[in-house]
């Protein structure tokens, strides 16, 4: 005979114990009782009426009865019968870490024992549930395939050790990549097990879990060891792990590590200790995995023979109640026994599960599924059960498929559009399950059920919804982007017309600058030529006249090249002019098509949300558009100022629409945007001032060089006509002196006294301004030009 949970057997030796312990208790407390009531006569057969053979039956007949449950309990059976099973159920791949550092013993006994341990009570505590094995170190490979027999399984996880990968460190890239071979296509019912330490992490570890990600696969974590302390690590010797340096080798749960595996894939990670194993939220979360259609096999099912056993062990309880004390009455047992032979009719029937399962549907229960698998499981040869069972399990999963529709619809109708787009990925993954459990119903009875037609309606309704729903989104989006695209046009156009107001106002400035200039140059020209006009007139004849038209006439071309170069340049800047204004009109042209643009598909964002009821969102679409209508408006009045507020509370107006969505972000964007704005307005001010007022400043002063050099050359030359000039003057008058009076017929004419007299004093005084003029030349400083911008 064999059993399927052999392990029960060892009650049997404490259950003894603890019935011969309860009866020894019981005789003596029993004859202390009898000796205060009775004294000396207690010992007397004829006071004490009772059978003490009778008394040993009934411990026997209760102590045999307990055995018999113990042995119904361990589940016995003596041979089996291979059937076809189709199961549904999730695969969970287990990723089990063998390194040396899984020998650390902060965790009793052992990390690696531990886990284990853990692994065993996980496959136990599963249904139908395919498990596979993969043991890694330095390396990986698959130690068991995924596999629902777990004998099979127990038998790999007993033999996992860091002999099963001789290559030390912890690479969690390889067995990863093994995971997602093992799996053909990510589905909602499949998942991947860690149970490992994190020690000496290798390997791109980061990137094989973000492909976990894209697959949809969750990572559930399960680390083992002490985070905080570092525990030794044993070696094959008995004794402790040591480093090249000769150094104790220790290990450390990286549990922040394994803490963003799991949370990046969606999983979860628990911290398995002696005494919080941690399985339960695990297994949680298994369970919250859709179960899926794994593939057809036979299944060995055992005769079990507990109902016999039952059935005895209930027939020697009826025995040991009804049996007492006195002398054996066999009229009354036999009567007695022959009620209590029913009991042996122990046992369900497919049919009858089936109808208990049915009728807990109908009451709501949520165990109803469970009897329904079991009425297929008992109800192989029975198509009719099967087929009704798998029509009702179709139904059940239909009306979950129903109640997912409802409760969208409800988070539409709440502005929740997330939640909702959840729910109905959901109920699309429900539709798919009663579709093959109808599809195995028709099988079984050939006959359609009903519900197809009803069914392909509500998958309808789920995809138009959720089309609807990711429209509305990408509408949202798009119509953020278009109002933030004219808002950023608008400001755009608003900095290139600062600046080139910046500029005209640089370019008058300069024009005024270069007016004063030449009024103080010909100021200056005006009085030097009367100065020289005075002293060659009195000095100089025909020969000075000419000198001085000459350089009237230098001076008139010089004057002339001015103004022509003042006229070329007022030419050059009216054209400049002409093509910054027809820049700026294409741009303005640009900024209003962003806006109407924006306007149009804000408007197609109202009439969307209008369609699914979206109130809030409505309402903020509503006043965008109104927004962007003002902005068109005050931009054709050219007033971008007042243009780009309306742009500002469009696009704010925008981003807090829909899903509780707030404008904080677009605010703090905005106010960004008007520091980087009037930073770069006041940069742009800075480097031109800057620049103009350089090149001014350099243009003035080299001017006014050349003019300095200009002066000091005619001064120069000046003076040295005027000491020539005075030489011959004196040279005539010491001659004229010298000359003896008589004939003057061809002499010239006598000088005065007053008149000499008058002349050297005008020649003194010609002088002194010479060189006073001279000296003032020579200390001129360079003049700083200022401007008033």
């Amino acid at each position: 005979m064999n059993f399927i949970h052999p392990q029960l057997l060892w009650l049997a030796v404490p259950v003894l114990l603890l019935l011969t312990g309860a009866a020894w208790y019981a005789g003596t407390k029993r004859k202390k009782m009898l000796a205060q009531l009775l004294g000396q006569s207690a010992n007397d057969p004829r006071a004490v009426h009772y059978s003490p053979a009778k008394r040993n039956l009934r411990f026997v007949f209760l102590a045999v009865a307990s055995l018999l449950l113990v042995t119904a309990a361990a589940r016995p059976y003596r041979s089996s019968r291979i059937i076809p099973h189709q199961a549904f159920g999730r695969d969970i791949l287990v990723l089990f870490d063998v390194s040396k550092s899984m020998w650390a013993t902060d965790v009793a006994p052992s990390r690696l024992e531990h886990a284990k341990y853990l692994l065993r009570e996980l496959v136990d505590r599963t249904g139908n549930d395919r498990f596979g094995i993969v043991a890694f170190a330095g390396r990986a490979f698959l130690a068991c395939p995924l596999t629902s027999d777990k004998t099979t399984l127990n038998q790999y996880i007993g033999e996992l050790g860091p002999a099963s990968v001789p290559f030390g460190g912890t690479n969690l890239e390889m067995p990863i990549q093994i995971a997602l071979q093992a799996f053909d296509a990510a589905a909602g019912n499949r998942a991947v097990l860690l149970m490992t330490d994190g020690d000496e992490l290798s390997g791109d570890s980061t990137g094989a879990v973000a492909k976990l990600r894209e697959r949809k696969i969750p990572l559930f974590v399960i680390g083992l060891g002490d985070p905080n302390i570092s525990a030794p690590v044993p070696d094959e010797g008995g004794g402790f792990k040591r480093t090249a340096k000769g150094e104790l080798a220790t290990s450390r749960l990286n549990e922040r590590k394994l803490r963003e595996f799991a949370a990046e894939t969606g999983g979860i990670y628990v911290r398995s200790t002696v005494t919080d194993p941690g399985l339960t939220p695990i297994i949680n979360r298994i369970d919250s995995l859709g179960k899926a259609e794994q593939e057809s096999r036979d299944k060995s099912i055992p005769y079990d023979d507990f109902p016999f056993l039952l059935g005895a062990a209930a027939l020697l309880f009826v025995l040991y109640l009804l049996t007492g004390e006195r002398p054996f009455e066999w009229r009354k047992a036999a009567g007695l026994l022959a009620l209590a032979l029913p009991l042996f009719c122990i046992g369900a029937t497919p049919a009858e599960l089936y109808n208990a399962a049915r009728e807990g549907q109908l009451a709501g229960d949520k165990k109803a599924a469970e009897r329904y698998e079991q009425a297929i499981r008992e109800g192989v040869g029975d198509r009719e059960v099967r087929a009704r069972a798998l029509y009702n399990l179709g139904i059940a999963a239909h009306q979950g498929v129903e109640a997912d529709i409802k409760k969208a619809l409800e988070s539409v109708k709440a502005q929740q559009l997330d939640p909702a787009l959840k729910t109905l990925d959901e109920a699309l993954n429900r539709i798919g399950e009663t579709e093959e459990l109808y599809s195995q119903s028709l099988a079984s009875s050939g006959t359609p059920p009903n519900n197809l037609g009803r069914l392909a309606a509500d998958r309808n309704q789920i995809e138009v919804l959720k089309k609807k729903i990711e429209e509305l989104k990408k509408q949202q989006q798009k119509a953020q982007q278009q109002a933030q695209q004219a808002r950023d046009q608008n400001k755009k156009d608003q900095q290139q017309n600062q600046q080139q107001n910046q500029q005209q106002n640089q370019q008058q400035n300069q024009q005024q600058n270069q007016q004063q200039n030449q009024q103080q140059n010909q100021q200056q020209n005006q009085q030097q030529n009367q100065q020289q006009n005075q002293q060659q007139g009195q000095q100089q004849g025909q020969k000075d006249q000419q000198q001085q038209a000459q350089k009237d006439q230098q001076q008139q071309g010089q004057k002339d090249q001015q103004q022509q170069g003042q006229k070329d340049q007022q030419q050059q800047g009216q054209k400049d002019q002409q093509q910054q204004g027809q820049k700026d009109q294409q741009q303005g042209k640009s900024a209003d098509e962003a806006i109407e643009k924006a306007r149009q598909e804000a408007e197609k964002l109202q009439q969307q949300a209008d369609a699914l009821d979206q109130k809030n969102l409505s309402e903020q679409a509503q006043k965008a558009r109104q927004e962007l209508e003002k902005a068109a408006g005050e931009r054709k009045n050219n007033r971008q100022d007042q243009a780009q507020k309306h742009l500002d509370e469009a696009a704010k107006a925008l981003s807090s629409g829909g899903n509780g969505q707030n404008g904080e972000p677009q605010k703090d964007q905005q106010g960004k945007d008007q520091k980087d704005q009037k930073d770069q307005q006041g940069k742009d001010q800075k480097d031109q001032q800057g620049k103009d007022q350089k090149d001014q400043q350099g243009k003035d002063q080299k001017d006014q060089k050349d003019q300095q050099g200009k002066d000091q050359k005619d001064q120069k030359d000046q003076q040295g006509k005027d000491q020539k000039d005075q030489k011959k003057t004196e040279e005539s008058a010491a001659a004229e002196q010298s000359e003896p009076a008589g004939d003057k017929g061809d002499k010239k004419p006598d000088l005065s006294p007053e008149t000499a007299e008058q002349m050297l004093r005008m020649m003194e005084e010609e002088e002194k301004s010479l060189r006073d003029r001279i000296n003032r030349g020579r200390n001129v400083r360079e003049r700083n030009v200022e401007k008033d911008w």
